[in-house]
């Protein structure tokens, strides 16, 4: 049997910062300022994300900073560091051309490179980029380029002397996810400049698979702009199979320990949502009573910070009930994580423990503290 770890001290808590091209961030999550709708929710979303960095489509946006209607007067740059984005260029000299009006407008010396290739995917020219990156980077711009997945073109762009390699999840706006981590890993392995994850990566649980690739950060627009209806979604998904309502048929010992930790849930849902849902034995997925569905759905709060919170409960415990009752404060996080872990303890009392798989368990727990942590600020200020 393995040395289990005991506690999330054992683990470093203290992240290094994101260096790029010498300059230090502290997030790794850089965000966009497209497709919200409205200046005011774009404010508020990049203040809640906690990003530092805050890219700017030039073509696309009114560069005159004294205008209030538009978006530039509403980013304090003292707080975001402004990364121009050549986002709608198709040809290298567009791209290019854009990234010194942008400098001259007064943004800095750096830019994120798109050269798109195809108008319907938006995926990108690796040819025309690897070009535009060796130009730019010849007149003094720190160049992140945007990338596909292919490695070949990486290596390139770092040839070509960009600050970072910006390969894609999956093509933009479609909210996919990480299509192929393999070849994330490889490009994160071979390149010696920060790889940013750029593209499709739509909800917070795909930030997090995409960053347990090893990458350096990620770029989210779309999954933060047009998060909440996606998200909501996403939350109802997981209440389809939710765990506390498939249990097991043997042995006698998990069927009572399932039943300790979850016909209570389930008992709360009836009694504060007024939603019953079916137990099932087995694997069979069964549909769930409409009305009990239509009951969560709108027991999910809308607010960014709760949203978000329940959102990344509901991913690790694989429960939206268990994330529903933990955000309302009617459990408390030792007993959600319990019931979220029952299967699991059971095996690691059956057959072992697993270092690597109680590291990984640890950095869980730390990830659902946080965000109980989160929800539990948010009723002392709703209180208050």
């Amino acid at each position: 049997m393995v040395t289990a770890v005991t506690s999330l001290a054992e683990l470093s808590t203290a992240d290094a910062p994101l260096t790029i091209a010498g300059r230090e961030f502290r997030s790794r999550l850089m965000v966009g300022t497209g497709k919200y709708a409205s200046t005011a929710l774009m404010r508020d979303a990049i203040a809640a994300s906690g990003a530092e960095v805050v890219t700017v489509a030039v073509r696309r946006v009114d560069l005159d900073r004294t205008k209030d209607e538009g978006i530039l007067a509403h980013l304090d740059t003292s707080r975001y560091f402004l990364l121009a984005n050549t986002a709608g260029c198709y040809s290298v000299a567009d791209a290019c051309r854009y990234a010194r009006i942008a400098r001259a407008a007064g943004f800095n010396e750096w830019v994120k490179l798109e050269v798109i290739a195809d108008e319907a995917t938006l995926l990108p020219d690796p040819v025309g980029v690897v070009e535009a990156t060796r130009i730019l980077a010849g007149e003094g711009f720190q160049v992140l380029a945007y990338t596909n997945d292919d490695l070949i073109t990486a290596l390139r762009l770092e040839d070509a002397g960009a600050a970072g390699v910006m390969p894609l999840a999956s093509p933009i706006g479609s909210g996919l996810g990480l299509l192929n981590p393999y070849a994330i890993r490889t490009i994160k392995h071979r390149l010696s400049v920060p790889v940013i994850v750029d593209a499709g990566v739509g909800t917070a649980s795909d930030a997090c698979l995409t960053m347990e690739q090893g990458v350096d950060g990620i770029l989210m627009n779309t999954g933060v702009a047009a998060a909440q209806d996606e998200v909501v979604d996403e939350i109802i998904k997981y209440l389809g199979s939710d765990l506390v309502c498939y249990r097991a048929t043997t042995p006698e010992g998990l069927v009572s320990r399932q039943s300790r930790h979850w016909d209570p849930i389930l008992a709360w849902a009836k009694a504060a949502l007024g939603a019953g849902f079916t137990t099932v034995q087995g694997i069979i997925h069964v549909p769930q009573p409409h009305d009990a569905v239509a009951r969560v759905r709108a027991a999910i709060p809308r607010d960014p910070w709760r949203l978000g919170a329940v959102h990344v409960i509901t991913t690790l415990t694989g429960s939206a009930l268990i994330a529903l009752a933990l955000a309302r404060g009617d459990i408390g996080l030792d007993a959600a994580w319990a019931a979220a872990h029952v299967d699991e303890d059971w095996n690691m009392e059956l057959w072992g423990r697993d270092e690597l798989a109680l590291k990984r368990r640890a950095y869980r727990f730390a990830e659902m503290t946080a965000a109980a942590d989160v929800l539990a600020e948010m009723r002392r200020s709703s209180a208050s």
